[in-house]
């Protein structure tokens, strides 16, 4: 294997290690696919198949477990406890990017929905209406449940009929009136 091919062998394992708590690097090549096929039960099958997958680890460089060959990007799952996977348009990586950055922080709900508000209105961040995410998440990936989200910037109660408080039953909009609303499709 050429040298700069070994280094970025070795980059990946290790933070593949770091990322998902392995000590070994035999294991890294079965972590790499079980973090892709985590990663794909958030998309529907019609965009599965070509979907990028990628590793978002807080505080660390992305790194691409697939290149796919459609519009659409898969995060595998991160998080600290439970499961949680997400598939959606290029057109939001950036949205998903700074909403993982500001969670991996620390955070609250409302500095998140404000941070992202201040950056849409900036245009760091752009929301696009009716792009759709995808996400799977729960207390472990066998316990995970489907929802949608659908971004309607700037919706309010008023203007989509849907009631702004959570619900786990029927859709919902969530940050009502600001560039980052959108609507939560709870499924199952």
């Amino acid at each position: 294997m050429p040298g700069k091919m070994r280094k970025a062998a070795t980059g990946i394992c290790v933070l593949l290690m770091t990322a998902t708590g392995l000590g070994v690097a035999q294991g890294a090549t079965d972590d790499r696919a079980k973090l892709i096929e985590g990663a794909l039960l958030a998309a529907p099958q019609s965009i599965r198949d070509g979907a990028t997958v990628v590793l978002d680890a807080p505080h660390t460089p992305r790194v691409v477990l697939r290149q796919g060959s459609n519009d659409f990007i898969c995060s595998a799952n991160v998080a600290k406890t439970g499961f949680l996977s997400y598939c959606y348009p290029k057109a939001l990586d950036s949205f998903w990017i700074r909403n993982a950055a500001l969670t991996a922080d620390g955070k609250s709900g409302v500095e998140i929905a404000d941070a992202l508000a201040v950056d849409a209105r900036s245009g760091k961040i752009n929301p696009v209406v009716g792009a759709t995410t995808y996400e799977m998440g729960g207390a472990s990936q066998d316990a995970a449940l489907p929802h949608m989200i659908v971004f309607l910037p700037n919706a309010t109660e008023a203007s989509t009929g849907l009631s702004a408080k959570l619900d786990y039953v029927h859709p919902w909009l969530m940050w009502a009136g600001t560039p980052v609303a959108h609507v939560m499709i709870p499924g199952k």
